[in-house]
């Protein structure tokens, strides 16, 4: 059977996988979903390297469900029991439900099964859904080392695919130990993926993830070429009138009332601050930083993905856990202090290759870090009245 070029089947995915993609509004392969697909089904271990928003979930996830399908499908005919065979590693409760619920969209016409296993959740409901015998475990480290510690029947013994999402984020929490409770194998698949390559994580690579193929798309686009940015230079005093001025510029401009717009701020005490003063003058905004409890902040995360909310105002907490997919506007209210987290930052809009944009507020004592992000970048600056 031919299949149209460049499309999943012709990367060799199953057709009721690429139905189910079909239906979640995937159409054509991202960049790194094409090149490293067919690597991935063919086994072999991998180091994926690309910026935020570029499709990496779909890119190890699709293929993580096709071989686990086909184990289970052996181990089904043969009468054989089936344990859990994938495991996904991320560094956030947030990122932990997200793909938890891209793996039951884009698995939902197999036979299988997941388990969410976060830290801040009751234990009861999570040793439920393990004695249900799941094919795939998502799990954040601390809770996943918890409960191999106190259930004596919850084993990783039999996983054939394990995934590090956000692997540069894991290592910075030194939550990696949870990985090494993998007990390694020959056969087991290792699939690595990040934004970006710090020291600690190439020695983790060139160690622990034998043979890999390294699929690196961060080098020539480490931001969108689709995403705007644009910088207001104002004074420490001038900020939050400069905030309030910018967001209403933005929705006279764009007639859309309901933006969404995420801001960054450097501390809970902007965060306060900020979504007090945006509320006083007339918008609906949520404040999202550390010491939220887990309800609270799944609420507000709904609230903003189903545009309840036009502005969520959060810490850096949340640059690597929240993925609203059609994220319009990002602000930098304090700017970040090095180009790592300004590219993290920038890559929650203009995802998949939609159109984003980004503003940041400068003040004098963010220039040095200014222009430290645009020589990373590689992009020119230029001065308008």
């Amino acid at each position: 059977k031919k299949h149209r070029p460049g499309s999943f089947p012709a990367l060799g995915i199953e057709d009721s996988i690429a139905k189910a993609l079909m239906h979640a509004g995937y159409k054509f392969p991202t960049p790194v979903q094409r090149k490293s697909i067919p690597e991935l089904l063919s086994g072999a271990n991998v180091v994926m390297m690309a910026r935020t928003g570029s499709g990496k979930t779909a890119a190890f996830l699709v293929p993580l469900i096709q071989r686990i399908r086909a184990i289970s499908d052996s181990n089904w005919a043969q009468g054989k029991v089936i344990g859990i065979q994938g495991l996904v590693l991320v560094p956030t409760r947030e990122l932990a439900l997200q793909t938890f619920n891209f793996f039951k969209s884009y698995a939902k016409y197999t036979q299988l099964t997941a388990c969410l296993i976060v830290g801040g959740e009751a234990l009861e409901p999570q040793f439920a859904a393990l004695a249900t015998n799941p094919n795939v475990v998502i799990a954040t480290p601390g809770r996943l080392l918890q409960l191999l510690n106190e259930v004596r029947t919850f084993s990783l013994k039999g996983v054939r695919v394990c995934v590090l999402d956000e692997a540069d984020r894991l290592f910075e929490t030194s939550l990696i130990q949870s990985e090494r409770a993998v007990k390694k194998k020959p056969f087991r698949q290792m699939i690595l993926v990040s934004a970006t390559m710090p020291k600690e994580l190439a020695d983790f690579a060139s160690a622990d993830v034998q043979d890999h193929i390294l699929i690196r798309l961060d080098t020539d686009t480490l931001m969108s070429e689709s995403l705007k940015v644009g910088y207001f230079y104002v004074l420490d005093y001038e900020k939050l009138p400069g905030l309030a001025f910018l967001l209403s510029n933005i929705l006279d401009t764009t007639g859309n009332t309901t933006l969404p717009c995420l801001i960054f701020c450097a501390t809970r005490h902007s965060v306060e601050l900020i979504t007090q003063v945006l509320g006083h003058a007339g918008f609906q905004v949520g404040g999202l930083h550390g010491h939220a409890d887990n309800e609270q902040r799944k609420i507000l995360v709904e609230d903003f993905a189903k545009k309840r909310l036009q502005v969520l105002v959060v810490t850096d907490l949340a640059a690597r856990g929240i993925d609203i997919p059609l994220l319009d506007y990002v602000i930098n209210f304090d700017f970040p202090s090095t180009p790592k987290l300004f590219i993290h930052r920038c890559g929650r809009a203009g995802r998949a290759g939609m159109i984003g944009t980004v503003y940041s507020l400068i003040t004098p004592e963010d220039l040095p870090h200014l222009i430290d992000a645009n020589l990373v970048l590689g992009r020119k600056m230029r001065t308008t009245p």
